[in-house]
């Protein structure tokens, strides 16, 4: 089918929505790539894979301790808070979900820099970068609980969605996907790669640059693990980097995600899976090959970034992310729409000397269904209350946990709840769970090895259970 441009209807909604025209700009040029067909491959035979030899290590850099502590005056700390927690059947903030107890993700971070601050003295600031989804919940509750923080929140920009059913009339393909029954769903966050334009005319950059507040900490607010830890932002300023990321060794569970790589110049870069050739697939998962990837918490040094961003008019071109959904994400019947985002991570190419560290897995621990939500509330991590850091349990002597619930009965955060609250099960002794059917669990049960329950009725598991090996729930 033959693309047709309706740049003019998408210009003009954005401008009836008040929106930015610089942002207008960005998307048109987003759109027209989107016509073009034009594939932005990273192809293998371009690139060289990131050598280990090549990187620091998180516990290599205790000696830019005390270089960081000295700069922590000239820091800023930013949360990603864009997110619903849709995947988990909420149509509110993710970052309202409680992980522990009545703690939610916002709670622990806000905890977080308070004991920064007082441990060091200082006054770093929490930004908390919205979206239009999640801009009015978390304001209310912060108004509600910590009126302190509400001036530092700002909201990223919308894209509007653009209608690509095959199957509707010809003539609206392209055009600006409408939905009477909630025009909301209408638009979409343009990614995190948003956050660069979002500090231009959230006029945020000048507020800091005038503050003399130079390194931004940058993380997702689902991922608890990301703290500001004086030994990387030492690292970081001391050395200049304009850019740093933090990576972790990829697993078989991550193949699938992008991955750092080097150009053939020594250019550090993040290849996303939209960037890959269908022939290049096997050498893009091969995860011996392509060992490293992006944990989307970033160091970014502001005097750099505000240097690029004057060069380059505020326009930074990062790779486009053509995201399919349907216009009603919890409804597979709406019409096929395709969403324009970035990705924050992808500046890291933008810049000669950028730097990416090796970190543990303790500072990923991100939550992004139930399955993860369930790991965090057992007893596989601690929450530090003192420091309010969560940690893998030092008890635990097994590889990261495999938790695969069946989506018919635990997809949501209110069936997690119903079948593990108030106390899940002990799995410290557990390599992998896996839970086909509906099963509530009592009090005190405790999951050893790798086990798969399924049931063909729903059942309870029974108090103070020990379970050792899979069991199958049968039909009378």
């Amino acid at each position: 089918m033959e693309s047709t441009n309706h740049i003019e209807l998408f210009r003009r909604k954005m401008k009836n929505a008040g929106i930015n025209p610089l942002v207008i700009r960005v998307f048109e040029k987003y759109y027209r790539q989107l016509l073009s067909g034009k594939n932005e491959f990273i192809r293998e035979s371009e690139i060289l894979p990131l050598k280990e030899n090549r990187l620091k290590r998180l516990e290599d850099l205790s000696a830019y301790t005390d270089y960081g502590n000295d700069v922590l005056a000239q820091t800023a700390v930013f949360k990603l808070n864009g997110g619903l927690g849709t995947s988990m059947g909420l149509d509110g903030p993710k970052c309202l979900i409680p992980v522990d107890k009545k703690l939610t993700f916002l709670d622990i971070a806000i905890r977080q820099i308070k004991l920064i601050n007082k441990k060091y003295h200082q006054h770093i600031p929490l930004y908390l970068m919205n979206s239009f989804n999640t801009e009015n919940e978390t304001k209310k509750y912060l108004k509600k609980h910590y009126p302190e923080f509400l001036p530092f929140t700002f909201m990223q920009h919308k894209y509007p969605k653009i209608l690509r059913d095959k199957d509707k009339k010809p003539e609206d393909f392209n055009k600006p996907a409408r939905y009477n029954k909630n025009r909301k769903l209408e638009w979409n966050p343009p990614g995190h790669g948003d956050i660069y334009l979002a500090l231009i005319t959230s006029d945020i950059m000048n507020t800091l640059l005038k503050r003399n507040i130079k390194y931004l900490f940058i993380s997702n607010i689902d991922n608890l693990g990301a703290t500001l830890d004086p030994r990387l932002l030492g690292y970081f300023a001391q050395n200049d980097f304009p850019f740093m990321m933090e990576i972790i060794k990829r697993t078989e569970m991550d193949k699938k995600g992008g991955h750092l790589a080097c150009r053939k110049n020594g250019q550090i870069l993040l290849r996303e899976r939209a960037q890959v050739h269908k022939d290049d697939i096997p050498a893009f998962e091969n995860i011996t090959l392509h060992r490293y990837f992006n944990s989307n918490t970033i160091w970014v040094n502001l005097v750099h970034l505000n240097q690029l961003l004057r060069k380059n008019k505020n326009i930074i071109n990062l790779p486009l992310i053509a995201n399919e959904k349907t216009l009603d994400p919890n409804d597979e019947t709406t019409p096929k729409v395709v969403q324009l985002e970035t990705a924050m991570g992808a500046l890291i190419e933008h810049f000669k000397n950028s730097e990416a560290v090796i970190i543990p897995k303790e500072r990923f621990i991100p939550v992004k269904n139930t399955n993860d939500l369930l790991a965090l509330w057992s007893d596989c991590y601690i929450l530090d209350r003192k420091t309010f850091c969560i940690f893998p349990n030092p008890e635990r002597k097994l590889p990261p946990i495999t938790i695969n619930l069946d989506p018919r009965f635990y997809k949501t955060y209110r069936q997690l709840k119903k079948n593990f609250y108030p106390q899940p099960p002990s799995l410290i002794e557990c390599s992998s769970l896996r839970v086909e059917g509906n099963v509530q669990f009592g009090k005190r049960v405790v999951i050893k090895g790798n086990v798969c329950i399924t049931n063909e009725i729903p059942a309870r598991i029974p108090d103070k259970k020990i379970i050792t090996h899979s069991l199958t729930v049968h039909k009378n």
